[in-house]
C-alpha cells in the first residue's frame, strides 16, 4: 500500500506525463490546449484524442493522395521521354 509520499509522487508523475502529452498533442489539436485539472476525465481526454487522430489521419491521407498524383505525373513524363527516343 502506498503512503502519502508514494501517492503524491505517482500523482506528480501522472501529471508530468499528461503535460508532456498535452505538448505533443497541441499540433494535431490546432493549438487547442488540454486543461489539466481534476475535471479532465478519461472520457473527455479520449474524445479529444480521437478527434486529433481523425484530423491527423485526414491530413496524412491528403498528403498520400498528393504523392500518388505526383508519382502518376512523373510516370507519365517518363513514358513520354521513353516514347520520344
Amino acid at each position: 500500500m502506498l503512503g502519502a509520499t508514494g501517492s503524491t509522487r505517482r500523482q506528480s508523475e501522472v501529471l508530468e506525463y499528461l503535460v508532456e502529452e498535452n505538448r505533443v498533442l497541441k499540433e494535431p489539436l490546432k493549438g487547442r490546449a488540454l486543461r489539466l485539472n481534476k475535471q479532465l476525465t478519461f472520457r473527455g481526454f479520449e474524445a479529444i484524442t480521437v478527434e486529433a487522430l481523425r484530423e491527423l489521419r485526414a491530413e496524412k491521407d491528403a498528403e498520400m493522395e498528393a504523392l500518388y498524383a505526383r508519382i502518376a505525373k512523373l510516370e507519365a513524363a517518363l513514358d513520354q521521354v521513353r516514347l520520344s527516343r
